[in-house]
């Protein structure tokens, strides 16, 4: 999976360490190994996590009504091999 490209401050949806999709802000983008550190919304910092960005973790944060019609039409799907990649690491 290529590198999701991010920016600070920037909105996107990370996969969190329980496997739920969850929207958080990119805090820092200056990792020399590709990682990048966020904080998920509306939890405590203690939260706050480095991701790699070719890990499959992260997605583009597409506004709840886009992503609805996205969905209907099955534009939006989370990528099915990550998501069992990443329960096998639970």
């Amino acid at each position: 999976m290529p590198p999701l490209p991010l920016d600070d401050r920037q909105f996107i949806v990370a996969l969190d360490t329980v496997a739920v999709w969850m929207r958080c802000v990119v805090l820092d983008t200056r990792a020399h190994d590709g990682a990048v550190f966020i904080t998920y919304e509306n939890w405590e910092r203690t939260y706050d996590e480095w991701i790699a960005r070719d890990s499959g973790r992260l997605q583009p944060w597409v506004e709840p009504r886009a992503r609805a019609i996205a969905e209907s039409r099955q534009e939006f799907v989370p990528d099915e091999a990550m998501l069992k990649w990443w329960k096998r690491k639970l």
